[in-house]
């Protein structure tokens, strides 16, 4: 589930999680003063209104098909994968 998959990803991070229900409207101009923030002092923004369609939604992704033409995953494994990526990011001063 998306809780479990924050969970992990805040242990990882040795980070707490709060939990609480922010309208989609408000966090939609939020993401849209982000934006703009970010255009002004030239750098990336916090949080891109393309990406909200993911914060709203559940996807189930399949590799089967992939699969059956050969093609082994790098991380077969989310977590390690999630793991190597995490430490990427914060190697990279990223996060």
């Amino acid at each position: 589930t998306k809780e479990e998959l924050l969970l992990y990803i805040s242990g990882l991070l040795h980070k707490k999680i709060m939990s609480f229900a922010i309208p989609m409207g408000l966090i939609y101009i939020l993401a849209q003063i982000s934006e703009w923030w970010a255009k002004i002092r030239n750098q990336s923004p916090i949080v891109e209104k393309e990406s909200l369609k993911y914060l709203n939604a559940d996807y189930m992704m399949d590799n089967s098909k992939i699969k059956k033409l050969g093609y082994n995953l790098i991380y077969p494994d989310v977590k390690i994968g999630l793991k190597k990526t995490i430490q990427w990011y914060i190697s990279e001063g990223i996060i």
